[in-house]
C-alpha cells in the first residue's frame, strides 16, 4: 500500500485520470508461508549441552514449532523473550531469537546474541550452526568458517560442506588482518589471528606465512625455521631456501645449515647473498670442532677480555701457533685458566695490558674497541697488504675508538653508519667480526 500522504495526493487528481478514490479498497490479507524451511534453524536445544526445567522447554518447543509454521516472527520473538524473563541463563530462548532475528534479515544482531554464546559452550551445535548462516550471509567469512569447523570436527556434513566454500576467502581476510595488526604492533591480536588459520587445519600458505610473520616480529627464531622449512618446500623460492638456511645455522643443525646451502651455492653460484651465507656456515662448522667451552664462549651474552684471548687463540691459527719470546708481564693472569693464550696475543701485542700496574685486567668487560683493536692489529701482522690500512700500523701511536671505528669501517669489518664504540659486545656479534677478519686473511676455508 501507499503512504497515507501518497493516498491523498493521488486522490486529488482529475477522476478523468484516476477514477473515483473517495475510499481506498481495503488491504489484502497477508499471506505467510506454510513453514520456515533453512538448515541453519534448527531446535534451540540440538546439542545444548546444559539441563533445563521441563516448563522452559515445553515453552522453548511450542514457541519453536510456532516459528517453523510460519507464525509472526514478533509473536515468535516475544515468546523468546518471555522465556528469558522466567531465566535469563536460559541459552536455548538467546539461540531462538538470535533465529528470529535471522530470518528476519537481522544478520548482525544475531551475530552479536550468539557470539558469547558460542564462546562459553563451543560445541552447542544449534547456536554455531546458525551463527556460521548469519556471519556468511552477512559476508564475515572468518566468523563463519570458525563457527563451520567447531561443527565439522563434530561430523557435521552440512557445516563441512559449508566450510571448504568459504574457506579460501577466510583465510585470506584473516591472514590480511594479521599482517595488518603486526604492523600497527598489536603482536597479540595477530597471535590471535594465527590461532584462527590454526584451527581451520591445513598448512596453507596464508597459515605458514602468518606464523613466519609472527615469529619475526617476537623474535622466535624457531618457529621462524619451522615456518620457513615449510615455504621452502611449497614455494621453492631463494629468500626462503637461504633464510633456512641461515636459521639451521642459528638455531637448528649446523651441519644441515651448511649442507643446504652449499647445494644452493651449486645451484646459484652467482648469488652474493648465497655465498656470503655459505661462507658463514663454514666458519660456524668450524666452531662446532673446537671444546665445548670455547663454543660456549662465542655464545656468551657479554665478553670479558679474557674470553676475547681465548677466541684469539683458537679460531686465529697463526696466534694458537706462535712462538712465546718476551711477552709484557700481567701479574693478573698467572694462575688465570686460559693464561697460555693470553700470553700468546700480549706477545703478539693484539691486546694492551697496563704498563704501569702490569695488569691485563682479564675479567673486565671487553668493548667493541677491544675486538677491533687486536682485529686490525692482526691484519698489521699479516705478510698480505690491505687498501684499507696505512702503510704502518697507526695503532702504535693511536688507539682511540674513532681511529678504530675508522679503519674497521674502511676495512669491511663493520658496516659504514653502524653503531661501533668503546661499548660491550656479545660473543654472536663478535665471532661475526672474526669470520670476516680471517676472510680478509684468506683464513675461512
Amino acid at each position: 500500500m501507499y503512504p497515507a500522504c501518497w493516498r491523498r495526493w493521488i486522490c486529488a487528481l482529475p477522476l478523468v485520470l484516476l477514477g473515483a478514490c473517495a475510499s481506498p479498497a481495503p488491504e489484502a490479507p497477508v499471506v505467510r508461508p506454510a513453514t520456515r524451511e533453512d538448515p541453519f534453524v534448527i531446535q534451540p536445544l540440538s546439542g545444548y549441552p546444559l539441563t533445563a526445567t521441563d516448563e522452559l522447554t515445553t515453552g522453548l518447543a511450542s514457541a519453536y514449532d510456532d516459528l517453523r509454521l510460519g507464525v509472526d516472527l514478533l509473536t515468535v520473538e516475544a515468546a523468546a523473550r518471555q522465556l528469558l524473563e522466567d531465566d535469563a541463563g536460559f541459552l536455548p530462548a538467546r539461540v531462538l531469537l538470535a533465529q528470529v532475528q535471522y530470518l528476519g534479515q537481522r544478520d548482525s544482531e544475531a551475530i552479536d546474541e550468539l557470539s558469547p554464546i558460542v564462546d562459553e559452550l563451543p560445541s552447542y551445535t544449534a547456536a554455531q550452526l546458525l551463527l556460521g548462516g548469519a556471519a556468511e550471509r552477512a559476508g564475515n567469512l572468518p566468523i563463519a568458517l570458525e563457527a563451520y569447523t567447531h561443527l565439522a570436527e563434530q561430523g557435521d556434513s552440512l557445516a563441512a560442506k559449508r566450510g571448504d566454500g568459504v574457506r579460501p576467502r577466510a583465510l585470506e581476510i584473516v591472514f590480511n588482518e594479521l599482517g595488518y595488526e603486526l604492523g600497527r604492533g598489536h603482536v597479540e591480536i595477530a597471535e590471535k589471528h594465527l590461532s584462527w588459520l590454526e584451527h581451520w587445519g591445513e598448512e596453507s600458505w596464508e597459515l605458514v606465512e602468518g606464523s613466519r610473520l609472527v615469529a619475526v616480529a617476537t623474535g622466535d627464531l624457531k618457529r621462524e625455521l619451522a615456518a620457513v622449512r615449510l615455504l621452502g618446500q611449497q614455494s621453492g623460492e631463494l629468500e626462503f631456501l637461504q633464510r633456512e638456511g641461515q636459521l639451521e645455522l642459528e638455531v637448528g643443525d649446523v651441519r644441515v645449515g651448511l649442507d643446504k646451502l652449499e647445494a644452493l651455492y651449486r645451484e646459484f653460484p652467482e648469488d652474493a647473498v648465497t655465498r656470503d651465507l655459505l661462507d658463514e656456515a663454514k666458519f660456524l662448522w668450524r666452531l662446532q670442532l673446537l671444546p665445548a667451552d670455547v663454543q660456549e664462549t662465542g655464545r656468551k651474552a657479554e665478553l670479558d677480555r679474557a674470553d676475547v684471548a681465548t677466541l684469539l687463540y683458537w679460531l686465529v691459527p697463526e696466534v694458537r701457533y706462535s712462538q712465546v719470546t718476551n711477552p709484557p708481564i700481567a701479574a693478573d693472569i698467572l694462575d688465570h685458566p686460559n693464561r697460555d693464550a693470553i700470553l700468546r696475543v700480549l706477545n703478539l701485542g693484539l691486546m694492551e695490558i697496563d704498563e704501569t700496574r702490569h695488569r691485563f685486567e682479564p675479567d673486565a668487560t671487553a668493548t667493541g674497541v677491544d675486538v677491533l683493536s687486536a682485529l686490525i692489529s692482526l691484519l698489521n701482522l699479516s705478510r698480505r697488504s690491505f687498501a684499507c690500512l696505512p702503510d704502518s700500523n697507526v695503532l702504535d701511536v693511536d688507539r682511540s675508538w674513532r681511529t678504530i671505528c675508522h679503519l674497521a669501517m674502511g676495512c669491511g669489518l663493520v658496516e659504514e653508519g653502524a653503531s661501533c664504540g668503546p661499548t660491550g659486545v656479545a660473543g654472536r656479534e663478535t665471532l661475526e667480526l672474526f669470520r670476516r677478519t680471517l676472510n680478509l686473511l684468506g683464513s675461512s676455508e
